[in-house]
């Protein structure tokens, strides 16, 4: 084993053995603080006296804008299938409101803003399928992510923990982060070892990165 790779699976081991510093009191700890809605109230400008705007797609990019802001408050945990799900809908359904637009009657200005927005749509629709297939690739490294993704949402959704069903949770994400450990070792190591995990660097930085992520959640 290449000392840099040696040094890539010891960061790892060690961002997975911070990962298994979980809880059952801070878990409890946390699910008691309450979350806070703020409710902003926009004004209604006098329209009597405002120009028409130069585009026509301004209003509808504002509009994105705000949504996309609500939404991403609203599904805060990254990595998360359901946040993931929700956005897709939301740029699905945004490139389907503008393909309704008269293209052909707009103004320059507003036929050049439909095309830079209908690409950033369509880019950040290819990017969450682009996560979900790196998430894939990373999954024998994250076993554990989806049951802290489900205790961070369960959490904000403000629910009442069930103690018992915590601790057997917090006891199995501590097994499964000392497996992946193991496991990642006996990669390190010559010989043939069924268990052992062997990735490339690459997957191995992003490894890394998202067991930081989950840590921030909890």
């Amino acid at each position: 084993m290449k000392p840099a790779q040696r040094s890539i699976a010891a960061g790892l081991i060690t961002a997975l053995l911070l990962a298994g510093c979980l809880s059952l009191e801070s878990i409890a700890q946390t699910s008691s603080k309450s979350t806070r809605t703020k409710a902003s109230a926009a004004e209604t400008p006098d329209t009597s006296e405002a120009k028409a705007p130069e585009s026509e797609m301004r209003a509808i990019i504002e509009y994105y804008v705000v949504d996309r802001g609500s939404l991403a408050r609203s599904y805060p945990v990254a990595n998360s299938p359901a946040r993931r799900d929700r956005f897709r809908k939301f740029y699905a359904d945004a490139l389907e409101r503008i393909r309704k637009l008269d293209f052909d009657s707009m103004s320059q200005e507003g036929k050049a803003d439909y095309v830079l927005f209908k690409n950033h749509l369509e880019h950040e629709f290819r990017q969450l399928d682009i996560e979900e297939k790196q998430l894939a690739e990373i999954q024998p490294l994250i076993p554990f992510a989806k049951a802290i993704v489900d205790l961070e949402e369960a959490r904000r959704r403000m629910e009442p923990i069930d103690s018992p069903k915590a601790a057997v949770i917090l006891n199995t994400l501590k097994k499964q982060v000392e497996d992946t450990r193991r496991f990642v070792e006996a990669g390190l190591r010559a010989g043939e070892n069924t268990d052992a995990i062997r990735v490339k660097k690459t997957i191995a930085f992003r490894g890394v990165n998202a067991i930081n992520t989950l840590r921030g959640n909890l």
